[in-house]
């Protein structure tokens, strides 16, 4: 156990086979930061998480659709109140939920 941490960049194609195991959320645990990339939706899938690229508008017919980024595998509960306890202090996106 500690206190992981992963970075997403533009520079990485958005090809949807990033898996991240065993990510704990909340204070003092792991952390993530993505650079460069304006807005993800935050999407639940069964038990796990996915960041995908967002269109910037929360709850549209397109919300969940854009390409996956990185997958987080039996981690849920993450909501709008409750993200920034996982995000480090270099993230430039904005996260939307559905």
């Amino acid at each position: 156990m500690g206190r992981d941490r992963f970075t997403y960049t533009t520079s990485q194609a958005a090809s949807g086979i990033d898996t991240v195991q065993n990510f704990e959320r909340g204070v003092n645990n792991d952390l993530f930061t993505f650079q460069g990339i304006a807005a993800i939706d935050v999407v639940t899938v069964g038990s796990d998480t996915q960041f995908r690229l967002s269109n910037g508008i929360q709850n549209n017919a397109g919300f969940g659709t854009g390409d996956l980024l990185v997958t987080l595998q039996g981690t849920t509960g993450f909501t709008a109140d409750t993200i920034a306890a996982n995000v480090r202090f270099d993230n430039t996106a904005q996260f939307l939920f559905g």
